[in-house]
């Protein structure tokens, strides 16, 4: 039903747990950038809920990371006489260092360097 997808970008907060609720729901966002030095960035809110919420743990400001995410979006109403909202949060499921955009090139060894 839902589809995971992964974003790359470089880290530009990262948020204490929240509480929201009587129910004591928590939630936990990183906030990447991409494009910092254009001149108008993306900064995507990545929500981490439940048991995902040490998730950022280990990651700081400045890191480029991959975070896996699903959207998912929400239908809300009051009551009957209302206008209907509807709201989209990107969660998150994971978060690693980012690849090298431009790894080092592989070396191949020429027959002087053999061993044999």
């Amino acid at each position: 039903m839902f589809s995971e997808q992964s974003i790359q970008a470089t880290v530009h907060e990262i948020e204490a747990t929240k509480e929201y609720g009587k129910n004591g729901f928590q939630k936990r966002s990183m906030i990447l950038v991409q494009g910092a030095d254009s001149k108008y960035p993306n900064f995507v809110p990545v929500e981490f809920t439940r048991d995902l919420l040490g998730v950022p743990d280990g990651f700081n400001v400045g890191d480029e990371v991959e975070v896996g995410y699903r959207l998912s979006g929400r239908r809300w109403r009051k009551d009957e006489s209302s206008e209907v909202r509807y709201f989209l949060s990107c969660e998150g499921l994971w978060v690693r260092p980012a690849a090298p955009s431009n790894p080092a090139p592989e070396t191949q060894a020429t027959t002087e360097e053999l061993p044999w």
